[in-house]
């Protein structure tokens, strides 16, 4: 994400916040993030409030799974797993 942002020349960077499992439960109940993965469908012109870009390697199947039982929704942007630093600027452009 750093990475990311120095290459496009923003004055700004994101903060970056590690929680645990309890608090990435709220975040994900209060948020409904459109998730970023090789997986699901490819969504044109959809725009969400917040987007989850998972670990180089991609998401487990566990969490595919958790993520879909929580009615959040997949967005496939590449046939491939992209690096964690392009894959939401990916999504973006």
């Amino acid at each position: 994400m750093i990475r990311s942002t120095e290459q496009c020349q923003r004055l700004w960077q994101p903060e970056i916040e590690l929680v645990d499992n309890k608090q990435l439960q709220k975040l994900l109940n209060e948020n409904s993030p459109l998730v970023l993965d090789c997986t699901g469908e490819y969504r044109e012109n959809f725009i969400a409030k917040s987007i989850i870009v998972g670990p180089e390697g991609g998401w487990s199947e566990e969490e595919i799974e958790k993520f879909k039982n929580l009615n959040l929704g997949i967005c496939k942007i590449s046939e491939l797993v992209l690096p964690a630093w392009i894959a939401g600027y990916t999504y973006l452009t």
